[in-house]
């Protein structure tokens, strides 16, 4: 690849955008599944803060997994335009676009 160019891989893309999808949704059930506070006698108070903690940082996380997934997903037909024209412009001048090129797109 030459220095600059870039090559993209839209169903690596999608992939990676249904993983992240996954991992919310993996994320978001565990916190259905959490426990409520046990007696902890007098670590009770710090027992269910700890717990509200974790519950409050995987929601955190999911809304997160969600936010980059929608975000691949938005940007990875933008890459598959700029690759048709980009293959367009390189055919226009004679050279073979990448995915013809020995090797494929990496």
């Amino acid at each position: 690849m030459s220095e600059g160019q870039q090559e993209f891989d839209t169903p690596a893309l999608r992939t990676m955008s249904r993983r992240l999808d996954d991992g919310a949704r993996t994320a978001r059930d565990a916190m259905g599944g959490a426990p409520t506070a046990p007696d902890a006698g007098f670590s009770t108070a710090a027992v269910a803060q700890a717990l509200s903690a974790i519950l409050e940082k995987t929601s955190q996380l999911a809304n997160d997994l969600e936010d980059v997934s929608g975000k691949i997903r938005a940007t990875s037909g933008a890459y598959d335009d700029v690759e048709n024209t980009n293959e367009g412009a390189m055919k226009r001048r004679g050279e073979k676009p990448l995915a013809e090129r020995a090797g494929g797109v990496h």
